[in-house]
């Protein structure tokens, strides 16, 4: 008998979501699809990633967090690099990786693997193995992720990764390093961990620079760096709430600012903010260059 590609098929409220997961959190490439499926390889295995239709969906509630399928009968299993990445990402994107108490080990034919058992974000089991020693050589990624880009002739850029699906769907970087210059895209209160959204616009404001603060932390500086803050706000009346969070962040360093009224992306959105910086060390012969905060309001 011939032999092909052996493989999974899951199917999945939100068919985007859950193959974004994987492919992040198990390193699998995308090899097509269409609009009912995704098709992801990893050598010479496939996993297909097939949308619930429509007339089921509608009928199925996916807690948040998701609760494990503990009772389905069958649990697709991937090999990665680095459990400890996988952990990160998978915290990032929504679904769970057990913690390294749980993980357990064996051997076959002279080589050591560690294991592990998670959950995607709508609760389907699987499960990881990672050989020993390629992990011990290898640095543990954090869900943001770094690539480098050729850039103009005064150096490269290197882009940096949240975790975000949309990040990967849409086709932008949460923050983009040219030099000593960060660029960080607007950025809304959305938790990656759990992949959810306060209703408070305080809360989420919060979170919003929490959000920045990690970006900016993978490029090698922190909040003190802004040198440019926008504000998106879909209600303008929401903004002044979230002044005391705002300059307990930005009051030392009180960087250019600007606030603009604007829909956003999602109705649960209340507030973006943007953010540009500027690493410190490269400002240092400014001689105490200021930026007076100026802030406008248009609608």
């Amino acid at each position: 008998m011939a032999a092909g590609l052996t493989g999974a098929v899951i199917f999945a409220k939100d068919m985007a979501r859950v193959a974004a997961f994987y492919q992040q959190v198990c390193g699998l490439q995308p090899a097509g699809g269409d609009k009912g499926h995704v098709v992801l390889l990893a050598g010479e295995s496939q996993l297909i990633v097939h949308a619930i239709p429509a007339r089921y969906a509608k009928d199925i509630v996916i807690d948040q967090p998701p609760a494990r399928r503990e009772d389905t009968p069958i649990k697709p299993v991937f090999a990665v690099t680095n459990l400890a990445a996988a952990r990160a990402y998978a915290a990032a994107l929504g679904g769970v990786l057990d913690p390294v108490a749980r993980e357990w080990t064996y051997t076959r034919l002279g080589q050591t693997r560690t294991m592990c058992d998670g959950h995607d974000p709508e609760g389907n089991v699987f499960q990881l193995w990672q050989v020993a020693d390629v992990a011990a050589t290898e640095d543990v990624a954090a869900p943001a992720s770094t690539t480098e880009v050729p850039g103009p002739a005064h150096g490269s850029r290197r882009c940096i990764s949240s975790g975000s699906r949309f990040e990967a769907e849409i086709g932008y970087s949460r923050a983009v390093v040219a030099g000593d210059w960060i660029f960080v895209s607007g950025t809304t209160g959305f938790d990656y961990a759990a992949m959810t959204i306060s209703e408070d616009v305080v809360q989420q404001v919060a979170q919003c620079l929490r959000n920045i603060e990690a970006a900016l932390a993978q490029a090698g500086a922190s909040l003190a760096d802004v040198v440019r803050v926008q504000y998106l706000l879909p209600k303008t009346e929401d903004f002044e709430p979230c002044w005391p969070v705002l300059r307990a962040a930005f009051g030392q360093v009180r960087p250019a600012a600007t606030m603009l009224q604007a829909g956003l992306a999602d109705p649960r959105m209340r507030i973006e903010i943007e953010v540009t910086a500027l690493r410190r060390q490269a400002a240092a012969g400014a001689a105490g260059a200021e930026h007076p905060a100026g802030l406008q309001s248009r609608a």
